[in-house]
């Protein structure tokens, strides 16, 4: 999940006459200003409350129990900015957080740059990682693990669903995951249920994050880049729909489509944008893999990895997903 840590992109005025202002605030057939005041009624006036979030009626007090009825619309305003203050604030917390430590790790972009063993290019020849060979001479099985798992792909979650931060770059249901991997932390139940993948992609040196990345007829991915150089994106095309040059991605200025069981390897750093402009469902199976790094780079890199993997941005997104397991496993489970 740490591929997508990204910084995020990017009082009023009453206006006279209007529901807050002082005109507003003067009860029907009060005397305006200025001139002599018209005699109490017996019964004092009622006074409506807005309802508070959740209320389903109005409620009324009477007049003689309120000192002003501005003073009362200021102190109901305030109150409701104090109840969406405290239902925001673990989120904010949580971006806060995200923001101070993409700070921290992109700072270390020089080390990162200066120690690979790999140079700095956008796109990777896949040739160059022994790693590779093995995921490629296994697609075919992968496939048929995958064609199981989209048997129940309105179940499975978006993305934005599992980490929140993901809701800058998809809003809707076009851009779906089945995790394996997030950050060393297994997903054990999806594990299970493809048993060749997993085994395959535990034989990666490295290998931190891994899912199926599902992307839907029509889907762009806007303009983006990864916080961190410490690691090497790796996806292995399995589900490429014709025409092949209309389901893309760019890396920096460079243009490259999938194929199916073919392998593309490059730089997240680099800003990087997906398009898949066909009728069909792309999907590819999706790794993050620690850089090969000399030293003091290697140590360096591996500290920042085991800190981003126990931090909140990660955790939050785990217990997501975990609790999405749950539901998926009752909706397999119950199947005839």
């Amino acid at each position: 999940m740490l591929h997508l840590l990204r910084d995020p992109r990017g009082g009023t005025s009453r206006a006279a006459g209007g529901p807050h202002s002082d005109a507003a605030a003067t009860p029907a057939g009060a005397s305006p200003r200025g001139t002599s005041p018209r005699r109490e009624p017996l019964t004092p006036p009622a006074v409506f409350h807005r309802p508070s979030p959740g209320s389903a009626r109005l409620t009324s007090t009477p007049a003689t129990e309120v000192e002003s009825p501005t003073c009362h619309w200021e102190a109901v305003d305030e109150l409701a900015h104090r109840r969406a203050r405290s239902v925001s604030a673990r989120e904010l917390a949580y971006r806060v957080t995200v923001n101070w430590g993409a700070r921290v790790v992109r700072s270390l972009e020089r080390l990162i740059t200066w120690g690979s063993r790999v140079g700095n290019p956008t796109f990777f020849e896949p040739a160059r990682f022994p790693w590779v060979e093995p995921l490629e001479r296994s697609w075919p099985a992968i496939r048929r693990e995958l064609d199981g798992v989209l048997a129940y792909w309105q179940a499975l979650p978006a993305f934005q669903d599992i980490s929140i931060d993901q809701r800058d770059l998809s809003d809707d249901d076009r851009w779906k995951t089945f995790f394996f991997y997030a950050y060393g932390i297994r997903a054990d139940k999806n594990c299970s249920r493809c048993p060749v993948t997993t085994g395959v992609i535990e034989a990666v040196p490295g290998m931190m994050t891994a899912f199926f990345s599902i992307i839907e007829p029509g889907k762009h991915i806007p303009p983006h880049r990864g916080p961190f150089k410490g690691v090497l994106r790796y996806h292995l095309g399995l589900m490429v729909p014709e025409p092949r040059e209309r389901c893309r991605i760019r890396v920096g200025s460079d243009i490259r489509h999938w194929e199916e069981g073919g392998s593309l390897l490059f730089d997240d750093t680099y800003e990087h944008e997906v398009w898949n402009d066909t009728g069909g469902r792309r999907v590819v199976l999706f790794l993050d893999v620690v850089r090969p790094l000399r030293f003091p780079a290697n140590w360096i890199n591996r500290l920042v990895l085991w800190v981003i993997a126990h931090s909140p941005f990660v955790q939050d997104g785990v217990r997501n997903y975990k609790a999405w397991e749950e539901r998926l496993d009752k909706l397999v489970n119950a199947a005839p």
